[in-house]
C-alpha cells in the first residue's frame, strides 16, 4: 500500500515514483494510451506507409505478361546468366506446350532453343499484344509455327 502512495500522476500519461536515492523513476503506463502509445504509432506509422508504398509499385507489373517474360526467353536463347527465374519459367513452359498435345507438332528432333526463338519472334512482331497472358501467346505461336496435320 505504501508502494501506491508513492506513485503519483505526472503529465503525459507517465507515472512517477521516488526510488531508494530519491531519484524520480518514470513508469511508462501498462495499457495503451498516453506515452507508451505515441511511441508505437511513431514507429509503426512510418513502416506502415512504407510497406504500402512498396506494394503499389510492385503491384503495378503483371507477371503473366508477354511483357515480363520475354527478356528471360531472350535470356535463355543467349545462354545469359541473367533473368534465370524467368529463364527457367519461359523454357519450362515452351518445354510443356510442345509435349502437351494442345495442337503442336513440333518437327523430329527440334531443340528448345529453337522453340523459345519461335516464340520470342512470334511476339516481337505483335508488339500491340505484349500485355497479353504469356502462355496464351506461347501456345499461338507454336500451333502457328508447328500445326498439327489431322
Amino acid at each position: 500500500m505504501a508502494a501506491l502512495a508513492q506513485l503519483r500522476a505526472a503529465p503525459f500519461g507517465i507515472a512517477r515514483r521516488r526510488d531508494l536515492t530519491g531519484l524520480d523513476l518514470a513508469l511508462p503506463k501498462l495499457w495503451f494510451g498516453g506515452a507508451l502509445m505515441f511511441q508505437f504509432l511513431r514507429g509503426i506509422v512510418p513502416v506502415a506507409a512504407m510497406i504500402l508504398n512498396c506494394s503499389a509499385v510492385i503491384a503495378k507489373e503483371d507477371l503473366r505478361s508477354a511483357n515480363y517474360m520475354v527478356p528471360g526467353c531472350r535470356a535463355f536463347i543467349a545462354k545469359g546468366f541473367t533473368e534465370l527465374q524467368k529463364q527457367g519459367f519461359c523454357g519450362g513452359t515452351i518445354d510443356a506446350l510442345v509435349w502437351s498435345n494442345l495442337g503442336v507438332c513440333a518437327p523430329e528432333g527440334v531443340s528448345l532453343v529453337e522453340g523459345v526463338k519461335v516464340v520470342v519472334k512470334y511476339i516481337d512482331d505483335r508488339p500491340q499484344r505484349q500485355n497479353e497472358n504469356f502462355k496464351a501467346l506461347a501456345l499461338e505461336a507454336l500451333q502457328t509455327a508447328w500445326p498439327c496435320k489431322n
